[in-house]
């Protein structure tokens, strides 16, 4: 289900670990040297430089920038709104690399008032190139960036989206508070964000200059930005399908999101998370279906509808899911209407690309469709492919019910190391589980050595139902470290050979204190798990039945 966001996202992101000049830090225009100021123009025609003797003359200069300043942007006056630089607007030549911009009109030809009242574009064509990737294609489709007119402005993807809040009404400061909280970001980093660590689509992070460069990445997929009023009331309303397993009719399960309604005034919008399922023809509980934890800034969360999973409205937009354990910013293409189509149909068209499926992933489809019959999807159904972007990597359990270490064996890390020393290791126990090792069929486990912080660690031959293991045989030796994150002690492992699984496994402890709903009794220590440095698997994409398809869906299924 994970591939890159865009050819933008693509083109940056083998080069941006080697952080050029704006990847250093300094929060002003002024830390990039300008050694050749570009010749201003208007309408594509150079104009002489600035005349110092002209009083005349007025000049406006700043950098383009979208995750470092731009070269090849074509910036002007957009006097008429058209968002393209037109003959007799006030403009500049293409961007050098240094992204710097200077824009002059003479003050008798064009009245201040008028170019004040109108906005700076910025034109991103084929040929754009970023600084923190110099010989890289940025963009596929392009775009373009806008921003007030202002002496020293910066246009960036972040003033783009305050000049499309101010073009749906809203006023300057409503424009940028919703920008704000559209994004999670600071309002100051609407202007500048260069001081941020730059993108690196290895591992994103949560700053604004990483979300900056998503919001140029939806440009360039060709979806039209939108800033909603995130103050606004919100009726409740039923959601997408995020998550559908067919078995037969005795086992299935689901997941989908509604939306909260609230009154105006509060910041935000709420979902609900909502599941059911079967298991053996008995329904699941809730105890079954909320069964994940994540270690937030409050300490350790189960991820149920008690936990808050609060989103933003708009294109692109936010969600923090688990109480804020998990945030995740992206957008969503254009609806696919399936009104009057066999949704048989449908489910084989979302499953053809596994990478975006939201249905039977890695399952057969045969008793689904079975089920489905000739049934057709009503009026107003449609999917619609949403692309997220992970800006964590949450510590989680996994499951609740299963991954806690027996309260007997061990229920502080000391006690742990304690029980499983590799003395004690024979070739069909290996110590400790970390999940797969090398392969599909092998199994990485860990166990202590009598040196303080040293391990060994085991690969296993694991039988096809990777439940029997056998042939336990030691590989390498390395260490534990233990640390507090989020009020809850941690012990993680290094040393070992790399695995298959997209996280690593470890263990941590959940205790009375650092627990928020109060899920786990006693003291344990847990299997807990953490996404590696993604790649590519940063990003999400997943095609979502919306409302009116899944409700048609559900009773069919027996939901």
């Amino acid at each position: 289900m994970k591939h890159s966001l865009s050819p933008l996202s693509l083109a940056l992101s083998s080069a941006i670990v080697a952080l050029s000049l704006a990847a250093c830090g300094g929060g002003s225009d002024d830390e990039v040297a300008v050694a050749n100021p570009p010749t201003p123009a208007v309408g594509g025609t150079p104009l002489t430089p600035l005349d110092p003797t002209n009083p005349n003359q007025v000049a406006l200069s700043g950098l383009v920038v979208i995750n470092s300043t731009v070269s090849g942007a074509t910036v002007c006056v957009d006097l008429d709104t058209s968002n393209t630089c037109d003959a007799g607007e006030p403009g500049a030549t293409p961007t050098a690399l240094d992204g710097r911009y200077t824009v002059v009109y003479d003050s008798t030809q064009i009245a201040p008032a008028n170019v004040n009242a109108s906005r700076l574009i910025a034109v991103i064509p084929l040929t754009a190139r970023d600084a923190s990737a110099p010989a890289e294609a940025l963009v596929e489709q392009g775009f373009v960036m806008s921003a007030s007119v202002a002496d020293n402005a910066q246009i960036n993807p972040l003033t783009t989206l305050v000049q499309t809040a101010l073009a749906a009404g809203q006023s300057l400061a409503q424009a940028r508070d919703n920008v704000a909280d559209l994004l999670g970001i600071e309002v100051a980093k609407i202007d500048n964000y260069l001081a941020d660590p730059a993108f690196d689509f290895n591992d994103p992070q949560d700053n604004a200059r990483n979300i900056a460069f998503i919001v140029a990445a939806t440009m360039d997929a060709g979806i039209t930005l939108a800033v909603d009023d995130q103050t606004r009331a919100q009726t409740a309303v039923d959601s997408d399908l995020l998550n559908l397993r067919y078995v037969d009719a005795d086992n299935a399960s689901f997941r989908s999101l509604a939306v909260a309604g609230k009154a105006a005034g509060p910041v935000g919008f709420d979902l609900i998370d909502v599941r059911g399922g079967r298991s053996g023809g008995t329904p699941l509980t809730a105890d079954a279906l909320y069964n994940q934890a994540y270690l937030n800034s409050a300490g350790w969360t189960r991820c149920d509808t008690s936990a808050s999973f609060a989103f933003s409205q708009g294109s692109p937009s936010r969600s923090e899911f688990c109480g804020g354990g998990q945030a995740i910013i992206g957008y969503s293409r254009p609806p696919v209407d399936i009104a009057g189509r066999l949704m048989v149909d449908v489910v084989n068209e979302i499953r053809a690309n596994p990478s975006s499926s939201s249905i039977n992933i890695g399952l057969s489809a045969d008793n689904l469709l079975t089920a489905l019959g000739g049934a057709v999807f009503p009026p107003g159904s449609n999917y619609r492919l949403r692309a997220n972007v992970n800006l964590k990597r949450p510590i989680l359990i996994n499951s609740i019910n299963t991954d806690g270490i027996n309260q007997a064996v061990a229920d502080t890390l000391e006690e742990l190391v304690l029980a499983f020393p590799a003395s004690g290791v024979t070739a069909n126990t290996g110590g400790l589980s970390l999940g797969l090792g090398s392969g599909t069929f092998k199994n990485l486990r860990v166990a202590f050595t009598p040196t303080p912080g040293q391990v060994q660690f085991y690969e296993c031959d694991l039988d096809a139902t990777q439940t029997i293991r056998s042939n336990c045989a030691p590989t390498n030796l390395g260490s534990y470290t233990i640390s507090t994150v989020n009020g809850a002690r941690v012990m993680r492992y290094s040393g070992f050979a790399p695995t298959v699984m997209d996280h690593e496994r470890f263990h941590a402890e959940v205790t009375a204190t650092n627990q928020v709903n109060g899920v786990i009794a006693g003291n344990w220590v847990f299997v807990v798990r953490q996404a590696k440095a993604p790649g590519d698997d940063a990003q999400v994409d997943l095609n979502r039945l919306n409302a009116t398809a899944w409700a048609a869906m559900k009773p069919l299924l027996g939901f």
